[in-house]
C-alpha cells in the first residue's frame, strides 16, 4: 500500500478504496463462484460444465472452484495446449489393429495375450459406439472412460506385461525355440505398450480439451469479482501486488522516486514469496542495464536489497508461493556478486543441552 497509495492515478486504483483481509476476500470470491455456478446451471449454459455436473456433481464443483482460484491468483493463466481428438482415436485403433494382426500371424498361441487383445478390441468398440467426442457429451464420456478391468491393477492403471514364461511355453508347444519365444514376448510387449500409451494419450487429450473449455467458461468470474470490488470500493491483496508491479514496470519516473524513498529493503522468509513479488523487489531496488527491461537482469543497487530465506522451509505453495522464485533470486545475486550470498550455519534457536539429548536418543534409530 505504501508503494501505490501515493500514486492512485498511475496505479489505476480508487484512492479511497479499502483493503479486504485475506479471509474476507476469500469468502467474497467463494460466494461469487457459487453464484456464477448456480446461474450457469439454472440457465442451461455451459455444455461442458453441465455434462461434468451430470457425471460427478461434487468433483465438478470442486474443480471449478480450483480453476477459479488459480485464475484469481494467476491472472495470466492460459489453458493448456490441446490436440485434436480424432488423431488420438485413430492412433489407439491402429495400435489395437496392429496388436490383433500380430497375434493372428504368430506361429505360437498364447491365450492370456489373446485375451488382452480381445479386451483392447472391446475398448475400441465401446469408443466407436459412444457419442461423438466433438460434442460435450462425447468428450466427457471419453474423459471418464476407463480401461477394461481385466487389464488393470487395483489402482486402475494398466497392469505390466509379464508373459515371458507363457510365450516360452507356447513356443515350445509350437515346436519353436526359446529364442523364438523371447522374440514373440518382446514383440507382444511392444504392442501392448503401444496400446496402453495410445489410450493414455487419448484420455490426456480429452482432459486437456475439457480443462481448456472449463478455464474459458470460468474466466468471466474474474470480471465479476473485479466489478464487485470496484462497486464496493475494495481491493484485495492480489490487487495490491499486481498494481505495485504494474506501477514500477510502466512508470519509470515513479520507480526511480520510490527507489530513492525506500533505499533499503529487508525481506524475511523470502522462500514464501512468488515471482511477482520478486519482480517488485527487483524493480524497486535495481536499475535496468542498457535499457533492457527484463527485470531479472536489473542490477541491484549496493545495499538496497537484503533477503533472508531457506528453501527447505517453503510451506506456502498452496497460497501461490513458489520456491523457484527464491532460486531465481539467489542465482541473480550470485551472477551479480558471488560474495553477496551468505550462509547461516550456526543454530541460534536451540539450547545445546536439548540438542545433545535429542541427538543421543536418535543415535540408536
Amino acid at each position: 500500500q505504501r508503494l501505490i497509495k501515493p500514486y492512485p492515478a498511475e496505479a489505476d486504483i480508487d484512492p479511497g478504496a479499502g483493503v479486504m483481509d485475506r479471509n474476507q476476500a476469500d469468502l467474497t470470491f467463494l460466494e461469487l463462484v457459487d453464484g456464477w455456478l448456480r446461474e450457469r446451471l439454472s440457465a442451461d449454459k455451459g455444455e461442458i460444465l453441465a455434462e461434468m455436473v451430470l457425471y460427478s456433481p461434487g468433483e465438478t464443483v470442486a474443480l471449478v472452484h480450483k480453476i477459479a482460484e488459480n485464475l484469481r491468483r494467476r491472472r495470466t493463466l492460459a489453458a493448456p495446449p490441446v490436440s485434436p481428438i480424432d488423431g488420438h482415436l485413430t492412433a489407439y485403433r491402429q495400435a489395437t489393429a496392429d496388436f490383433t494382426a500380430f497375434m493372428r500371424g504368430t506361429a505360437a498361441t498364447e491365450p492370456e495375450t489373446e485375451a488382452i487383445v480381445e479386451r483392447m478390441i472391446e475398448m475400441a468398440t465401446a469408443l466407436a459406439a459412444g457419442p461423438d467426442p466433438a460434442t460435450s457429451a462425447g468428450l466427457v464420456r471419453l474423459l471418464t472412460s476407463r480401461p477394461h478391468p481385466d487389464l488393470c491393477t487395483k489402482a486402475g492403471a494398466f497392469a505390466s506385461y509379464h508373459k515371458k514364461g507363457k510365450w516360452a511355453a507356447a513356443a515350445k508347444q509350437a515346436g519353436l525355440s526359446k529364442a523364438d519365444g523371447d522374440r514373440l514376448n518382446d514383440a507382444a510387449d511392444a504392442h501392448y505398450t503401444a496400446c496402453c500409451d495410445a489410450w493414455a494419450s487419448l484420455l490426456q487429450a480429452a482432459a486437456s480439451q475439457v480443462l481448456a473449455a472449463l478455464i474459458e467458461e470460468a474466466r468471466p468470474i474474474l470480471q465479476c469479482y473485479r466489478d464487485h470490488k470496484r462497486a464496493s470500493a475494495q481491493l484485495d491483496f492480489d490487487d495490491l501486488i499486481f498494481a505495485a508491479r504494474d506501477l514500477l514496470r510502466d512508470h519509470d519516473d515513479v520507480r526511480r522516486a520510490l527507489g530513492q524513498r525506500f533505499a533499503h529493503v529487508l525481506v524475511d522468509e523470502f522462500q514464501d514469496t512468488d515471482p511477482l513479488q520478486t519482480e517488485i523487489f527487483w524493480r524497486l531496488c535495481g536499475d535496468p542495464i542498457g535499457g533492457d527491461d527484463d527485470w531479472i537482469r536489473f542490477r541491484i543497487r549496493p545495499g538496497a536489497l537484503f533477503l533472508v530465506g531457506d528453501p527447505k522451509q517453503a510451506i506456502y505453495r498452496f497460497r501461490g508461493a513458489d520456491v523457484g522464485a527464491y532460486v531465481q533470486a539467489r542465482d541473480a545475486f550470485r551472477a551479480q556478486d558471488p560474495d553477496s550470498l551468505l550462509s547461516i550455519s550456526t543454530n541460534f534457536r536451540s539450547c545445546a543441552s536439548i540438542l545433545t539429548f535429542v541427538n543421543e536418543r536418535f543415535e540408536a534409530v
